[in-house]
């Protein structure tokens, strides 16, 4: 007899520890360009979170809980509407209803236990930034688009240059500086190299007015000829020694022609198709997968370049969007903190401080 209430002990315990949690609240906090929602549980849970659009929605899954007494709720509070609670098979389900498409991250804490949702909106961010004319000159334009990626939309600086009327230069400065000061005077200028941040000196490729400052690294590199013929690859060069550059020899003859240039990568199109993780170039997996804000450029099918800023993507989502723009070449500049466009001598794409940096490839009037 006891042993049988030893074993009906046992199960009793293991029902309980596997008993189902319980959704018990919603609270929602409005912070700068976003929102933030809380989810209060009775004990740990499994959740999935996904988005829905036409009209745009929010979904949580909290599995295996059941609902308490929280219930539907009108909030209208930035760009959400509110949300509405059901039961789904194996979840409780929550539906957050948006005025436009967001941007999120989800994560657990614990003590109490609880799901954070962070909402943020591409168009409230987008609205706080400095207005750009669209026509900047003869043969520059500048545009502010959304696209759509997994976790939500996000916002896109451009620039498209015709080649024809607009001159690209590339700019050096040791120590590095902000980009609006390096590329002082200039239409327009985004970052355009890594660079090693012990030293302060440009890692890979730089050529301007003809002389190679640094040697590249075979990783993806843009360079523009006299004649703007511009060229997309993963030069090499081969030299007797770092300063007789004079007497070494490129991989590719046709960059012995090139009179400024920038190296960075990875490579995202060649000849309008991703090669993303197929040309050779070794970058670490969170330089790939990481949501951060990126710098590209490229060029597009009536060879201009194009120049962007997409902020909070993955590498594949960068790549994606340079082929919904239409570019046929395209590859990463840089990443984080130190992606940054100017326009016109002010910061497009971020209200943050800029980071200093010791290349831009900068644009002016021919």
């Amino acid at each position: 007899m006891l042993r049988i209430l030893a074993l009906i002990g046992a199960f009793v315990s293991l029902a309980l520890a596997q008993a189902p949690g319980t959704l018990e609240n919603i609270r929602v906090g409005q912070g700068e360009g976003g929102i933030r929602a809380v989810l209060d549980l009775s004990g740990p849970a499994e959740y999935q979170v996904f988005a829905l659009e036409n009209p745009p929605r929010l979904v949580v899954d909290v599995l295996q809980a059941s609902q308490g007494a929280v219930a539907d709720r009108v909030v209208n509070r930035g760009f959400l509407q509110g949300y509405r609670i059901g039961r789904q098979p194996g979840a409780t389900r929550v539906v957050f209803d948006l005025d436009a498409p967001a941007r999120f991250t989800a994560f657990t804490l614990t003590g109490p236990d609880r799901i954070v949702l962070d909402l943020t909106f591409a168009r409230a961010l987008a609205a706080q930034l400095p207005p750009i004319p669209e026509r900047l000159a003869p043969g520059l334009t500048f545009q502010r688009a959304f696209h759509q990626t997994q976790a939500g939309e996000t916002v896109v600086n451009l620039l498209r240059a015709d080649l024809n009327l607009i001159r690209p230069q590339v700019r050096f400065a040791h120590p590095p500086q902000p980009p609006t000061q390096l590329a002082g005077g200039a239409l327009a200028a985004i970052n355009a190299n890594y660079f090693d941040p012990a030293t302060g000196m440009a890692l890979g490729l730089v050529i301007t007015a003809g002389q190679v400052l640094s040697l590249p690294l075979g990783r993806a590199a843009l360079g523009f000829t006299a004649d703007r013929r511009p060229l997309f690859g993963l030069p090499q060069l081969q030299a007797p020694a770092p300063l007789a550059v004079a007497q070494g020899q490129w991989s590719d003859p046709h960059w012995a022609q090139v009179v400024e240039a920038i190296e960075a990568g990875p490579q995202l199109l060649s000849g309008a198709s991703v090669v993303l993780g197929r040309t050779g170039e070794v970058f670490q997996g969170d330089v790939i997968d990481t949501r951060i804000d990126r710098s590209v450029v490229g060029l597009d099918s009536h060879q201009r370049l194009v120049l962007f800023t997409a902020a909070a993507t993955t590498l594949p989502e960068a790549a994606a969007i340079a082929q919904d723009l239409g570019l046929v070449e395209a590859l990463q500049t840089d990443s984080g903190g130190s992606s940054t466009l100017i326009v016109g001598g002010v910061r497009s794409d971020s209200l943050a401080p800029e980071r200093p940096v010791p290349v831009v490839l900068t644009l002016w009037p021919r």
